[in-house]
């Protein structure tokens, strides 16, 4: 884990602590400059949220002199600046961000943000989680991606707005659409950043793969309902994401599977059922050749912290 500390301004600060490995540091004033006009939360919709899932969205203005240091984030954080001014930095590259800016914060990274001398700032942020996010990053490209400048944020901000929309309802019956909707905001990223399209037939295919985890669905039905065939969707997975539409739903339901595991109970003949395989026996040969170990021993070693409501809040001086 890098180390910033030596960096950071002398005076009271704030830390935010999600797990040992994953915690946040700001400025005393951080809060009290912070102006919400939106804010919408979602949380632990299982299993949609371990796989892939919209988690916060706001629409916030930042005012005055303060600064934020993400140290391990545990998150996918898409930030739009629509007025002001803020820097960024990320793998030792810094950012001064204008408006039109979209900025990623990725999963596992330290962050350091702070304002500038404008002092003012106003953004809408959306914050994805899930156990497939870097796969997916990787393979859309956008793992080293840190900004991406939109002349016209017209189409991203209908886009940003329709996820908040989601979460702000949580209506019935509506996980599997937020689910895809993260995966879809991503895809057409990563189409912006390439100067392409995305198949519509790729994103049909992907919400059914989410729709379907629970079944063994087949390639060959999923290339059906998707109204192509399994050669065709084999080549807009090749073309878009890198991989085949079997190595796909597969590491989507392996990677359930090890979040399933960390995190509940659950005993592997039911976890086997909820993910589609036809015994205990098969997924544990499966969740083997994916991990290298067999699901129990999985358990035992798993080091995986579950965020909870007794995070750490403190005030410190450096």
């Amino acid at each position: 884990m890098g180390e910033r500390r030596e960096e950071l301004p002398t005076e009271s600060y704030e830390i935010y602590s999600r797990n040992k490995e994953s915690y946040e540091i700001y400025s005393r004033n951080y809060e009290k400059q912070m102006e919400y006009a939106r804010l919408e939360h979602w949380y632990d919709i299982f299993p949609f949220s371990l796989v892939l899932w919209p988690q916060t969205y706001s629409e916030n203005i930042r005012r005055g002199k303060w600064w934020r240091n993400r140290y391990n984030y545990p998150l996918l954080c898409l930030e739009l600046l629509q007025e002001g001014e803020l820097s960024y930095e990320q793998n030792g590259e810094t950012h001064l961000l204008k408006p039109g800016d979209l900025y990623i914060s990725h999963i596992g990274n330290n962050i350091f943000i702070k304002s500038t001398k404008r002092k003012f700032a106003k953004q809408i942020q959306l914050v994805l989680s899930g156990s497939i996010l870097k796969i997916l990053m990787d393979s859309l490209d956008l793992n080293s991606t840190f900004v991406i400048h939109f002349d016209d944020s017209s189409q991203l901000l209908r886009r940003m707005f329709h996820i908040g929309d989601l979460m702000a309802a949580k209506a019935e019956n509506t996980e599997v659409q937020a689910s895809a909707s993260a995966y879809e905001f991503l895809a057409w990223l990563a189409a912006q950043k390439n100067l392409s399209d995305v198949s519509p037939i790729l994103t049909r295919a992907i919400r059914i793969m989410h729709c379907e985890m629970r079944h063994a669905v087949s390639i060959a039905q999923i290339a059906q309902i998707s109204n192509t065939s399994p050669a065709t969707l084999n080549r807009l997975f090749r073309k878009y994401l890198n991989t085949s539409p079997q190595v796909y739903i597969n590491r989507l339901r392996m990677e359930n599977a090890k979040n399933l595991i960390a995190k509940s109970p659950i005993s592997f003949k039911e976890l086997a059922e909820q993910l589609g395989f036809q015994n205990a026996l098969y997924f544990s040969t499966a969740f083997k050749k994916y991990t290298g170990m067999p699901p129990s021993e999985y358990r035992k070693t798993s080091e995986i912290q579950v965020p909870n409501d007794n995070v750490f809040r403190g005030k410190m001086e450096i």
